[in-house]
């Protein structure tokens, strides 16, 4: 006797095999077309990350570590010294002096949270795109051809 013409056979072959072809082939469908990971607002507007950087959008609230409230005091004591040791005029130079390296500090910090933060998310994108359909050595082979 096969195993086609047993009470188990019947069973796999009429109820089991059906199923399982059909799931299979789901599988197939999914791994031919993957749903995007992530779906990406269109429009993200020009002042995002300054308005992040600038606190304007704050996700979580970050408590001052140790290492910064005690270089924030230590900062606090030697302005005390040196304003008891200057006149006010110098004082008054030492501060326009200040605020310039502030404003100055604050620029290159922008700038450089938004090239780090705009790399994050090339680097999430790239991660979370659809691989090249012949595999990375054929999209560089297609560069390589349009570069010439």
């Amino acid at each position: 006797m096969n195993f086609h013409e047993t009470v188990m056979g019947k069973t796999f072959f009429q109820g089991q095999l059906p199923k399982l072809i059909q799931v299979l082939s789901q599988i197939a469908q999914a791994l031919n077309a993957p749903r995007p990971a992530v779906l990406v607002q269109p429009e993200v507007p020009p002042d995002f990350l300054a308005e992040l950087y600038h606190g304007n959008f704050d996700p979580s609230d970050v408590p001052e570590t140790q290492e910064i409230a005690d270089s924030n005091r230590e900062i606090s004591r030697f302005q005390e010294t040196l304003r008891a040791a200057l006149p006010e005029s110098v004082w008054e130079q030492i501060e326009t002096y200040r605020d310039l390296l502030d404003a100055r500090s604050i620029r290159q910090s922008e700038q450089a949270f938004t090239a780090g933060f705009r790399c994050a998310s090339t680097m999430l994108a790239a991660g979370l795109s659809a691989p090249p359909a012949g595999g990375v050595a054929a999209e560089k082979g297609q560069k390589d051809a349009k570069a010439d």
